[in-house]
């Protein structure tokens, strides 16, 4: 089982060779899995974000060279996730994101893992079990990534029946 992201990385350097590396359709979008951020982070001009209700945050987030990053908020964002078998519908998860000084939209490995997500491999591509459902992961550049085909900002009307992943991880009191 992989519970860090050590064992993440040993993990991926394992299974990269025997994997196929999946492509992603034309209006799909990547979500890095980064093994060395604690947040999920989201970039302050993300799509999304000129509707998104931003809650304040006082978080501190460095980057990798240890110098600290804006921050702007904190929002929620609804995600269908790519399934790994296209027969299956997409899978509707809500997660909190900071909104940062970041490049690329990301989950936070370790909140994954805490959040109860499993990576594996099913037939033969990587996959992550998200929610009891085997959503599709690729490898770009060395990257990991989740497939999403859509990702808006979080209306409990619009998404009422989404599953709650990872709620409210930014540390932050929920408003």
């Amino acid at each position: 089982a992989v519970s860090s992201g050590d064992d993440f990385r040993e993990w991926i350097r394992r299974i990269v060779g025997a994997s196929s590396r999946a492509e992603i359709g034309e209006n799909e979008m990547r979500i890095l899995i980064d093994s060395g951020s604690n947040e999920n982070c989201v970039p302050m001009q993300f799509s999304p974000a000129l509707r998104a209700t931003l809650y304040p945050s006082r978080r501190v987030l460095l980057d990798v060279q240890g110098r600290r990053m804006q921050v702007q908020g904190s929002k929620k964002l609804a995600i269908q996730l790519v399934h790994l078998d296209p027969e299956e519908d997409r899978v509707h998860i809500v997660s909190d994101f900071i909104s940062c000084s970041v490049r690329l939209i990301l989950f936070s490995l370790e909140k994954l893992i805490k959040g109860g997500v499993h990576f594996e491999i099913r037939q033969g591509c990587l996959a992550a079990s998200v929610a009891r459902h085997s959503v599709k992961i690729i490898i770009q550049d060395d990257l990991i990534y989740f497939v999403a085909e859509r990702i808006d900002d979080y209306d409990f009307n619009l998404h009422y029946d989404y599953y709650e992943a990872l709620a409210w991880t930014s540390g932050d009191p929920h408003p």
